[in-house]
């Protein structure tokens, strides 16, 4: 009898185990579904991105390695520069006047609706040091003629300082 108990305490235990462990099939679509998700407006293809050579003039503002190519993806420009020296401040106003230098050429606006640079050390230096600055096509076309510095840290979309995002208020504070 002993043996019997524990048989059918081992079969009720392994039968409630595997029942919990069994996962639920999702129900079949209905044909209501099938049809929603077959008409949807979804447009699948391939992501290729906008190339544009970057300009010899934009290349010598930023003063670093960058390459000779930028690739637009999702309306979005992207440069990545790699400089030995680290000032917060001159980098800054580097990313800046870069910015200024990007509006004299309408191709970069005609593709991307926003534009980061993004500076950093070389990798064979592994510092950990990394600023990426975005701002609009507008908002640097605004700094161009104006010159103000301070508008374009308020007004920017986007500060990121050693993988912290910046208020507008600390990236002013960078300045002094």
């Amino acid at each position: 009898m002993k043996i019997s108990a524990n048989l059918l305490i081992g079969f009720v235990l392994g039968a409630l185990l595997f029942s919990c462990s069994r996962q639920e099939q999702a129900p079949e679509p209905s044909t209501q579904e099938k049809v929603a998700r077959g008409e949807s407006n979804i447009e699948i293809r391939d992501i290729k991105p906008v190339i544009l050579d970057l300009p010899q003039a934009v290349k010598t503002k930023l003063r670093g390695k960058v390459e000779d190519k930028v690739y637009i993806y999702f309306d979005s420009l992207n440069i990545l520069v790699f400089i030995d020296e680290w000032d917060v401040k001159a980098n800054i106003k580097l990313i800046a006047e870069s910015f200024a230098e990007v509006t004299k050429y309408p191709e970069f606006e005609a593709s991307a609706r926003f534009w980061t640079i993004q500076i950093q050390p070389p990798y064979d230096q592994q510092r950990p040091e990394v600023m990426v600055f975005s701002t609009t096509p507008e908002q640097a076309k605004q700094y161009a003629l104006s010159g103000d510095l301070k508008r374009l840290l308020i007004s920017s979309s986007y500060m990121n300082l050693n993988d912290k995002i910046l208020k507008p208020e600390e990236r002013i504070a960078l300045l002094k």
